[in-house]
């Protein structure tokens, strides 16, 4: 129904924000990937949206990328996981730590998400492995949008020793014009975290 909402940044929670647009104060729950890359309060923002309505409710969640947004929708259509699990899922792994995570079958991973035990970490990467053809292609569209092969490969490597994946990015993007090798990328990156 929602793609996106463009506006005034109002207020900035962990785990909410509000957009004004055009006099409308919106309220959307957001993944805490989402809240590290806000603006201040008072600029403008532009968020992608997931609009759930349940016999009780009517909630926006916001998404500061697009991709985050379809991963998230991608996530709650399996039995058993909620938007409030999605969300988790999305803020502390993001789409290339999922996508491995689902590839290599790693519970541990998925079962480290706040609210997320084994049972439905080993049901999470049944039901995903099915699409994981779109994670793929989600994945890949991610990844041209604004990240070169060499910093797409050190992020990972550092998604692997455990830092967030929006962590790891911004290292790797503070450095990347100075290194044409791995080798030297990701001990320089590691210095930025």
């Amino acid at each position: 129904m929602y793609e996106y909402l463009n506006g005034i940044l109002t207020e900035k929670l962990p785990e909410a924000t509000i957009i004004d647009v055009s006099g409308i104060g919106y309220r959307c729950k957001t993944p805490l990937s989402t809240f590290s890359e806000l603006p201040e309060v008072g600029k403008k923002v532009k968020l992608y949206i997931s609009f759930i309505v349940r016999e009780d409710s009517q909630t926006l969640y916001g998404f500061y990328s697009k991709h985050e947004r379809d991963l998230f929708q991608l996530i709650n259509t399996v039995s058993g996981i909620g938007p409030k699990t999605a969300l988790a899922l999305v803020g502390h792994l993001g789409l290339p730590a999922f996508n491995t995570a689902i590839q290599n079958d790693s519970i541990n991973t998925i079962s480290k998400v706040p609210g997320i035990g084994k049972k439905t970490a080993t049901r999470l990467i049944v039901e995903m492995k099915d699409k994981l053809g779109f994670l793929e292609k989600m994945k890949t569209d991610a990844d041209l949008d604004d990240v070169d092969t060499l910093s797409l490969d050190a992020i990972n490597a550092l998604i692997n020793l455990g830092y967030h994946p929006n962590q790891a990015k911004k290292a790797v993007q503070k450095v990347r014009l100075n290194h044409e090798r791995l080798n030297t990328l990701i001990p320089s990156a590691l210095q930025h975290i």
